[in-house]
């Protein structure tokens, strides 16, 4: 039987102050995409159980947003879980931060005991992402909620179209390989490989595994565009703003690939992978893109 470092796949730094720096980051561009810590859709039935009496408790998998809410919901006890250290930071007393690999679902412990559970860019990494939205929902209080958010790994132009991701082909050169790509994008190529390494082969996106959980109904299910790249004056500062962060996260990731890509990708040759990041991250910047990602509610009857 695998170890659970074995059984996880998600390669990416995990601490040190380039990554503390990058997940700032990313914390920030999904409070400017739903506009705050969680849809304000569903911001009067978040309110209500945190108002309740009989200690309210909230776990985050993966602490994407647990700080912030302990600090908004001083009554509720507030625990985050996490394979990246916390970190050295000024903590409010509500907030408890444990460790954890979630390859095996959560602790049996937490069996009913929250009432908010939040999992953002979590489940795409675990080897069996259902079984962990099902053990999610097994510590939900009933009634309790899971918000579940992803981002998905394909690219798309301008126009909102899937980009033809650029792709080594092993019987041509590597002259061939780099210039014989016949316009597909190596940005898209980039993020294809990326998902190729870090991404669960049984994920399906959030909504499908809250409809395969049998104790979960789902509440709110949105489907947002990310722009990014060469933004124009008439884009608007929200979309300005969620281009920079974009462009800054996903620049932070690109500098983390290369050894990455090095360790996972032997069958394809290195000077096709360090060009494959340069062209990728120029391309990046130099064109209008949209990655597509979900937000989705659901609730455990």
């Amino acid at each position: 039987m695998k170890s659970d470092a074995e059984e996880e796949l998600y390669t990416l730094p995990k601490g040190g102050h380039d990554e503390y720096e990058r997940l700032e980051t990313q914390h920030e561009l999904w409070l400017t995409l739903v506009n705050g810590l969680y849809p304000q859709e569903i911001k009067s039935e978040v309110e209500s159980k945190m108002r309740r009496p009989a200690d309210p408790a909230i776990l985050d998998v993966g602490w994407g947003r647990s700080i912030q809410m302990a600090h908004l919901f001083p009554n509720a006890t507030v625990v985050g879980l996490d394979m990246t250290p916390l970190g050295r930071r000024d903590l409010p007393s509500n907030f408890s931060f444990t460790p954890y690999n979630f390859a095996n679902g959560l602790p049996s412990e937490y069996r009913s005991r929250f009432d908010i559970i939040h999992c953002r860019t979590v489940t795409q990494h675990v080897p069996n992402p259902q079984g962990l939205v099902n053990s999610m929902a097994e510590a939900l209080k009933p009634g309790g909620l899971l918000f579940l958010a992803d981002i998905e790994t394909v690219v798309y132009d301008k126009n909102q179209k899937p980009l033809k991701p650029v792709a080594y082909n092993p019987s041509w050169s590597i002259e061939e390989n780099m210039n014989n790509q016949d316009g597909r994008s190596w940005h898209s190529g980039w993020f294809k490989a990326l998902g190729g390494i870090i991404l669960s082969p049984s994920y399906q996106p959030p909504s499908t595994h809250v409809q395969r959980s049998e104790a979960l109904t789902t509440v709110i299910a949105m489907e947002l565009w990310l722009p990014y790249g060469l933004l124009m004056e008439d884009d608007g500062e929200r979309t300005k703003r969620l281009g920079e962060l974009a462009v800054e996260d996903f620049g932070q990731i690109y500098c983390s690939t290369r050894d990455v890509f090095a360790k996972t990708m032997n069958q394809v040759p290195k000077q096709f992978m360090d060009v494959l990041i340069e062209r990728g991250l120029n391309e990046m910047v130099t064109h209008k893109h949209y990655n597509r990602v979900w937000y989705v509610v659901g609730t455990k009857a």
